[in-house]
């Protein structure tokens, strides 16, 4: 095997997609040599691929070939002449098919670039996502995004659904480039569109076991703690009201300086998974080790992958506006906030049992209890098929 034949073994992801991209009409017909290629992420349910695609000059729609299999192949020793072969057959069959009319709806997607680098198309359709910076420090390098302790703030633009699912794609330097921009106007500009379209919920925790065993759970014996016990530990839960992706709500202005509010004590921002935050308020049962020891614990017994967030507790001091990961010694400035940003009680629906609630201390083995109980409930809610 000659060093051709790998390039550089140490590519990643990214760079592994943008070899394809560039290299790809090598090993296509002359017909194809004036088509346009896009490499794409594409957010779906069950996390985020990496997509991409192909398309005539006479074609809005254009078949999907996700590269994340390639790649894997590709660090297992497959040799890239023999991946780029399969990655063109792919395409060959689908003209193919598409010639004897086989083709359908479902094995292409909108023409994507143009799409997503039209800033008058994005800047309607741009909002918040979040990742967390640790676990994902190799995709931040390729994204606009906004820091706050050990999360991130990054942005996509939702496509729409096709078939019941959900598909958005990612703002990456190079589009954020193209839309000439800041990072800063990137982030209003989907903070306003995320308030709108994703109105942020906080509950008390016992109130969303308790709803969640009533209306979704084929089997409530799995759960191994009385969801009418829960409220006692003074765990609410931080999303939106979809509860997806909804840890976003973290960058609302505002929100924080709520929460604050009602917890005199302080309070840890637990980052349970992508999907929501816990907050609990403070308590002399666990230090901030402990607390890092029990995330890190539900994170790799109970979350999936692609879900995780982060293994650090955070805190939050309402004078400075800083958001911080005690473990980590990392700060840093909350945007900023003004008065009359900040939402009132019944802006977020909270009543006064939840307020009395998340005043109230947790205590306990309660706490890491409560915490593995709100993941089954969500692992439940996922099989339940909702």
């Amino acid at each position: 095997m000659t060093m051709s034949d790998r390039i550089n073994e140490n590519m990643d992801l990214f760079e592994f997609c943008e070899y394809v991209e560039t290299n790809i009409k090598a090993y296509l017909p002359e017909a194809y040599q004036d088509w346009d290629t896009d490499i794409s992420e594409l957010f779906k349910a069950t996390g985020s691929k990496m997509a991409f695609t192909i398309k005539s000059p006479d074609e809005n729609v254009a078949p999907v070939i996700y590269l994340d299999d390639f790649y894997s192949l590709y660090k297992e020793g497959s040799e890239l002449p023999q991946l780029m072969n399969q990655i063109s057959d792919l395409q060959l069959e689908y003209d193919a098919q598409k010639k004897n009319d086989t083709v359908f709806g479902r094995n292409s997607v909108p023409d994507i670039r143009n799409m997503v680098e039209n800033w008058e198309y994005a800047k309607e359709n741009i909002v918040l996502d979040v990742a967390g910076c640790t676990k994902n420090a190799e995709m931040l390098a390729h994204r606009p995004h906004l820091k706050m302790g050990d999360i991130a703030a990054i942005y996509k633009i939702e496509m729409g659904q096709n078939e019941g699912r959900h598909y958005s794609a990612p703002v990456t330097n190079a589009v954020k480039a193209r839309y000439g921009v800041t990072t800063e106007e990137l982030h209003a500009q989907a903070l306003k569109n995320s308030e709108s379209r994703f109105p942020v919920q906080i509950s008390d925790m016992g109130s969303v076991l308790e709803k969640m065993l009533v209306t979704d759970a084929p089997d409530i014996s799995e759960y191994p703690v009385d969801a009418m016990e829960l409220g006692s530990s003074g765990l609410i839960v931080l999303s939106n009201q979809e509860i997806f992706r909804g840890a976003s709500v973290l960058f609302y202005p505002g929100i924080l300086d709520q929460v604050s509010a009602m917890c005199p004590n302080g309070f840890y921002i637990i980052p349970s998974s992508v999907h929501e935050l816990l907050i609990c308020p403070k308590n002399d049962y666990f230090t901030d080790r402990e607390m890092d020891e029990i995330i890190e614990s539900v994170n790799s017994e109970i979350v999936r992958p692609d879900e995780q967030l982060s293994d650090f507790v955070h805190e939050y001091d309402p004078a400075s506006k800083i958001l911080y990961a005690p473990a980590l010694s990392q700060n840093y400035k909350l945007l900023e906030v003004s008065k009359d940003d900040v939402l009132k009680p019944e802006t977020l629906g909270l009543t006064d049992d939840i307020c009395n609630s998340m005043r109230s201390a947790a205590g306990g083995d309660e706490l890491s209890q409560a915490i593995k109980t709100e993941q089954q409930r969500r692992m439940m809610k996922k099989r339940a098929g909702r």
